[in-house]
């Protein structure tokens, strides 16, 4: 039999041990945090994560209790369980939405200005036809009127 070399991460709790091998087949197929609502789909699993809590036995305080919880990852998800080494996959996603957005934006500033000030108008507009048509031409009045002042 092939030995497993398991790697140990902090975890967030005293009571828990979080162990991480390299997955191989046999493991399981898919990620155990796959979703369909995810921003990053899953990819290939990776890692085989093994959890292992001890707590006081409940029959018996002298005889502990071992749950064990096994999970398979993706390379993206597995940043969730080395967490605690200083990663976490929700500042990573985040991170590169962010990035993403400001380098599109950046590409195309002033396509972004027009259709933001497109919206804008539409949506003030849409706001102001709700309005009574005398209070609504009264603001039409003040606004052109400011309009040409400037």
């Amino acid at each position: 039999m092939e030995s497993q070399e398991w790697f140990e991460f902090p975890s967030d709790r005293r009571d828990t041990e979080t162990l991480v091998r390299a997955w191989k087949p046999g493991d399981g197929m898919t990620c155990s945090h796959r979703t369909s609502r995810a921003k990053v789909s899953c990819g290939a699993p990776v890692a085989l994560v093994k959890r292992v809590t001890t707590s006081i036995g409940y029959r018996s305080p002298r005889i502990p209790e071992v749950e064990v919880r096994r999970t398979v990852v993706c390379s993206h998800h597995v940043a969730n369980v080395i967490k605690g080494a200083g990663y976490a996959i929700t500042g990573i996603t985040t991170d590169a939405e962010k990035e993403a957005r400001e380098a599109v934006l950046a590409a195309h500033w002033e396509e972004y200005q027009k259709e933001f000030a497109t919206r804008v108008k539409a949506k003030r507009d849409g706001y102001l036809e709700k309005l009574p048509e005398s209070l609504r031409v009264a603001f039409e009045e003040i606004e052109s009127t400011k309009n040409e002042e400037q």
